[in-house]
């Protein structure tokens, strides 16, 4: 594992009465990367991060593929996000979406730098503990995208929210039978100041729906009414791996001097085998 040259991160903890989840775990060992990994797909933990996951020199040639890449093609979000390519949430909603997707998924998972975070991340879990784990294939034998690049610029923000792959993929498209998921993010930049990530305690997907229902004027996020303190905020640096659990509602603060970009995942665990299944 690889250590960050950067300043730690700052970051605070506060359960609630009835969260159901401690706040921060920090790793910098492979097994503590899996039993991370693990307590946070059982909700005994808020969030985890592994700071240094990528080296400096690491991290300087993604920083340049996405340069090249931006000055080619950027695919726009919301106002502010952009990635490169586009996740097969949205790519879901038509045949022709989904046929552009495949092809951008065969050529993500064949790119050696953007790919790297990911195939580090399956490599710890398979050495430490045999895990069973691996890009996942939709009903016809597809390979889906196993990362994303995301980008968002200077001042903007991601308004609170949570994502589930089972409500929010549509009927008939490829959703397993997850019944864990989570959101990994290994930072490739970080602004100077701001930009902090915040994560609230789970709430049961009843709650969670009715949250989503008073969506910001951007139709995305949550209204920050009755969420209270955030269980864990951090603010990473370029380098760091965290991961939480998508069905806890989080938030990225906005930026000032410089652009946030990282390279994303889901990680779903199949309620059945237990394998670990990994997209974008």
């Amino acid at each position: 594992m690889n250590k960050s040259d950067g300043n730690e991160p700052d970051h605070h903890e506060d359960c609630g009465e009835q969260g159901r989840s401690s706040a921060l775990f920090e790793a910098d060992t492979a097994p503590d990367v899996s039993r991370g990994i693990r307590q946070l797909l059982d909700g005994e933990i808020a969030a985890v991060r592994i700071p240094g996951f990528l080296s400096s020199k690491e991290v300087g040639l993604i920083v340049r593929r996405i340069d090249r890449a931006t000055e080619r093609n950027q695919h726009g979000l919301v106002a502010g996000l952009e990635s490169l390519g586009i996740s097969y949430f949205e790519a879901a909603t038509s045949d022709a979406a989904l046929r552009r997707y495949f092809r951008q998924a065969r050529a993500t998972n064949s790119a050696s730098d953007e790919m790297l975070p990911v195939r580090r991340f399956i490599h710890d879990l398979v050495r430490v503990r045999g895990e069973m784990v691996g890009v996942a294939v939709d009903d016809g034998g597809r390979e889906l995208a196993g990362g994303i690049v995301r980008i968002l610029g200077e001042s903007h923000d991601i308004r609170p929210h949570c994502d589930s792959v089972g409500e929010e993929v549509p009927t008939g498209v490829w959703a397993p039978d997850i019944d864990s998921q989570l959101g990994v993010n290994v930072f490739i930049e970080t602004p100077e100041a701001g930009g902090a990530l915040h994560v609230w305690d789970a709430v049961d997907a009843d709650e969670a729906s009715k949250r989503r229902g008073r969506a910001s004027s951007r139709n995305y996020g949550i209204d920050t009414i009755d969420l209270g303190k955030p269980t864990v905020t951090i603010t990473p640096r370029p380098g760091d791996l965290i991961a939480l659990n998508t069905e806890h509602i989080h938030s990225v603060e906005p930026g000032n001097r410089g652009r946030r970009s990282t390279v994303s995942w889901f990680v779903g665990r199949d309620r059945t085998s237990g394998r670990l299944l990994i997209w974008a």
